[in-house]
């Protein structure tokens, strides 16, 4: 139900004025060379999981030194990627996928990694994943157009192992991967299957997707890198609520690679040992000794309550050292510093991942303020006014989140040195 209720509200100090290294508002990227669309790595093992309702386990990999940066290879700059948990994604008729899209790409994001989807797209949108390939994937009918309304939805991958029906595509999650694509957000990686806490592989908020967008001409795909599901085991895990996935990257001049790992920890003010052992258990999985790459970033919605709590927590260093927070309801008992990108700092060095002044929330209710009015003229912005002094009047969460996310996206840079240490 819609909150009619009008709160007055004031934006936390620590939002309103955070120092960044991201210039204005925003920070731009080095331009970048021409773009390519497939990546140019092959798989060293199958990266492929199993279509029976058991999936098959992660692949072990032991990657071969990656090349050298050619003296004629334009170097690619520093590289954005935003985070950004949009809440249900797939499930809201009425959330505003073109303004989402459109301001990851005026914010300058050239990797943007998405948490709770929660239900699958087009499967033509499956055949174009970059990464890891669903097996068994049909052919497309021909007696209706490829991506036509009544498009046959009947050949999906895998199917419900409570009802055994096919697992269908979803419009609401289609129309994001088409706002994305439009926004010039064409290549993407989407994990195989999908993992929860209590099942998986039904179109409900009880399980999610890992969803990663780029943009080629920075980075590509490098499978001889550890990728995939971080367990084999997507539901009941006992060290995740939704098993990590991991996506591994090489930035176009073959200077420095990367692996992100996308996470969605348990929420709750009683659930802090769990989000502990969820950090430990990835810290685990990056520590497999047959693993020569060693720039992990684990990056996500880690529903983190407070400083203390960061701090208390083992292994990794976090961007959001202040814990700034992130989600989008401004009333001042609310906040919190959900989202986090955490790197190990001994092997990711500062120079690599910098700390200072390189966490940055894109503030949706700002942001999108002007997107709302020239759309909804007359209509009251649901993110409500913003007065001279921070205070913030109208706000309706509700609205605002079913229309955009009760998250903000967060930003950071990743600085490519010449040649990576890990070679």
């Amino acid at each position: 139900m819609i909150l009619t209720t009008i709160l007055s509200l004031v934006l936390p100090a620590s939002l309103e004025n955070q120092a960044h290294a991201f210039g204005k508002g925003r920070w731009r990227p080095v331009p970048a060379p021409s773009p390519t669309n497939t990546p140019s790595q092959t798989p060293t093992v199958p990266a492929s999981p199993s279509p029976s309702p058991s999936p098959s386990p992660s692949p072990s990999v032991s990657p071969s030194p990656s090349p050298s940066p050619s003296p004629t290879v334009k170097r690619v700059g520093d590289i954005s990627v935003c985070s950004f948990n949009i809440q249900f994604l797939g499930s809201s008729g009425t959330r505003d996928n073109r303004a989402l899209a459109d301001l990851m790409k005026e914010e300058g994001c050239e990797i943007v990694v998405i948490q709770e989807m929660v239900a699958a797209p087009h499967e033509n949108y499956l055949s174009l994943n970059l990464l890891e390939i669903f097996q068994n994937f049909p052919s497309t009918p021909k007696n209706i157009p490829e991506g036509s309304i009544g498009y046959n939805f009947k050949a999906y991958p895998f199917t419900d192992p409570a009802t055994a029906e096919m697992i269908r595509p979803v419009s609401k999650t289609t129309a994001f991967f088409d706002a994305m694509k439009a926004a010039g957000f064409s290549d993407f990686v989407l994990s195989p299957d999908n993992t929860g806490p209590t099942q998986n592989r039904v179109n409900s908020s009880a399980n999610e997707w890992w969803l990663t967008f780029f943009l080629p001409e920075k980075v590509e795909i490098a499978r001889d890198l550890p990728y995939g599901f971080l367990s084999p085991q997507l539901v009941a895990n006992p060290d995740f609520d939704r098993v990590p996935y991991a996506v591994p990257f090489r930035t176009k001049d073959k200077a420095f690679d990367f692996v992100l790992i996308s996470v969605h920890f348990r929420p709750g003010s009683s659930q802090k040992a769990r989000r502990k052992q969820e950090l430990g258990a990835i810290q685990n999985w990056i520590s497999n000794p047959a693993f020569t790459e060693h720039d992990f970033i684990v990056l996500g919605d880690m529903n983190i309550e407070n400083k203390k709590e960061l701090d208390a927590l083992p292994f990794f260093s976090s961007l959001n050292s202040d814990c700034v927070g992130t989600n989008t309801n401004p009333k001042p008992t609310s906040v919190r510093p959900y989202d986090h990108v955490m790197v190990d700092r001994r092997h990711t060095t500062e120079a690599e991942v910098p700390t200072a002044g390189n966490f940055r929330v894109i503030n949706l209710i700002d942001q999108l303020s002007d997107d709302w009015s020239a759309r909804h003229p007359g209509e009251a912005y649901p993110g409500g006014v913003r007065d001279p002094s921070g205070q913030v009047t109208g706000y309706v969460h509700d609205a605002f989140r079913l229309e955009y996310s009760d998250h903000h996206p967060v930003q950071f840079k990743i600085t490519v040195p010449e040649k990576d240490d890990d070679q």
